[in-house]
C-alpha cells in the first residue's frame, strides 16, 4: 500500500486573492478567490447521525466532539471533473 502525501503538502495557495473578511458574531471567514476556478474539486455536505463523533487528527491524536454535519472536499489528481451529490460537477457559469 502506498502512503499518500500529507494534505498540506499538496495544497498551494498560489494565484489566490484574499477578499474582505465576512464576520457573523464570533465567526470570521476570509474568502480566498481564484480567478481561474478549478472544475476538479467537489464539496459535499455529510450529515452525522451519531450523538458523538471521534475526530482523528493524526494516528495518535483523536478527540470526541458533537458534529451535526460537515463538509467533505473531494478532488481528482488528473484534473477530471468531480460530480457532487445532486450536481453535475460543472460550474453555473459554464
Amino acid at each position: 500500500m502506498t502512503k499518500k502525501a500529507p494534505l498540506l503538502q499538496k495544497i498551494s495557495l498560489k494565484g489566490l486573492e484574499i477578499a474582505p473578511a465576512q464576520v457573523w458574531g464570533s465567526v470570521r471567514i476570509v474568502p480566498l478567490l481564484n480567478h481561474h476556478p478549478r472544475t476538479d474539486i467537489g464539496l459535499v455536505q455529510r450529515n452525522y447521525d451519531a450523538h458523538l463523533t471521534v475526530v482523528e487528527i493524526d494516528r495518535d491524536l483523536q478527540y470526541i466532539s458533537y458534529v451535526p454535519h460537515g463538509l467533505v472536499l473531494n478532488w481528482s489528481d488528473d484534473g477530471s471533473p468531480i460530480a457532487t451529490m445532486g450536481g453535475t460537477g460543472r460550474l453555473k457559469n459554464e
